[in-house]
């Protein structure tokens, strides 16, 4: 069952999927499980984003006799994953619906602008007359995920759903503000890595400056996982962290203090 917050975004609120949402948020998980666990999310938010599909009637024949039967109608379905992460969303989406196109858009985040950087762009043709699927674990502040819808309505999508695991409020603020007619449908509506990254600016100024002289710190939560990916900080050798756990809302939430080495 999805629970509408607003016109934009749907919280599915199945017992099934927040059951194993907090199975994959416990630290204690593996990388296997959390997998398994993320592709079998992925199948249950399958059956929400897909439930307002068009359908037509068919006339079949069973074992026993002539019958007629519901079947999806010839619109073509596309699944697009914003790389690498929906990646984990897109191969279960594909369990249930493997008939389905399937699109990447790769981006990052500039580290000195945060504007997104498209570096990979594969969508089928046609876009025009398919339902397209936009799948991404996490929508934090929402920028790739703008950019990415924004780039398939340039290739002709009109009708189009972005599917997270997570989402946190000023993502979802911008996402709807930006693409207003896309409608969110997420597993969770958690606590915002913005709000976590504004609560630890306190947080670590109890970090000694003199433990890492000339560094500059950055805050950063991910509230999907118990680990925070580095990856977008591959070129900076040395990287050092510090975790502090801070308030936020109605409960704490672990934030590590990134360090950068001085340009």
């Amino acid at each position: 069952m999805a629970h509408n917050t607003n016109a934009s975004i749907e919280v599915v609120d199945h017992p099934l999927v927040q059951h194993k949402l907090t199975m994959i948020r416990d630290r204690d998980t593996g990388a296997a499980d959390f997998r398994q666990l993320l592709r079998e999310i992925s199948h249950l938010l399958a059956y929400e984003v897909c439930r307002d599909l068009d359908t037509e009637t068919v006339e079949i024949e069973t074992p026993l006799e002539p019958a007629t039967g519901p079947k999806l109608e010839g619109r073509k379905m596309c699944i697009v994953s914003i790389l690498r992460a929906g990646n984990g969303l897109l191969d279960g989406m594909l369990d249930l619906i493997p008939a389905a196109r399937v699109g990447h858009i790769g981006l990052y985040r500039d580290p000195e602008t945060k504007v997104p950087v498209e570096y990979y762009l594969k969508l089928p043709e046609n876009m025009d007359e398919r339902v397209c699927i936009v799948v991404d674990p996490m929508l934090a502040t929402g920028g790739s995920a703008i950019a990415a819808v924004h780039r398939m309505k340039q290739s002709g999508a009109s009708r189009i759903k972005f599917v997270c695991v997570v989402a946190a409020p000023e993502g979802v603020e911008a996402f709807t503000k930006a693409h207003p007619d896309v409608p969110v449908i997420t597993a969770s509506l958690s606590h915002s890595p913005l709000g976590a990254c504004a609560a630890v600016q306190e947080a670590w100024q109890t970090v000694s400056p003199a433990a890492h002289p000339s560094w500059q710190a950055q805050a950063s939560s991910h509230p999907l996982s118990r680990t925070t990916s580095f990856s977008s900080y591959a070129g900076r050798s040395k990287l050092r962290t510090d975790t502090r756990t801070v308030w936020i809302g109605d409960g704490y939430v672990t934030v590590q203090v990134l360090w950068f080495p001085p340009k």
